[in-house]
């Protein structure tokens, strides 16, 4: 559940994101809160001590995702 992605109103990608035809991510943070995004939108990406990242969003939101900095740039990229 956490950090899971999907294209807006779609299920949660497995591995990745399943981008489809819609502009917007839903990204699933560690808590189960939902953020839909576009990939221009993320202005950061950090790797934190657990292992996990932080994505810095527009207006300084942080969002706090399990998957490590390398998966979650293989998903932005």
């Amino acid at each position: 559940m956490a950090g899971d992605l999907a294209p807006a109103g779609e299920r949660p990608a497995q591995g990745g994101p399943a981008l489809g035809h819609s502009r917007y991510v839903v990204i699933r943070d560690r808590d189960g809160r939902r953020t839909a995004v576009t990939r221009h939108a993320v202005s950061a990406v950090c790797e934190t001590d657990e292992g996990g990242s932080l994505l810095l969003l527009p207006g300084g939101r942080v969002v706090h995702l399990e998957e490590s900095l390398d998966t979650v740039l293989g998903w932005l990229g």
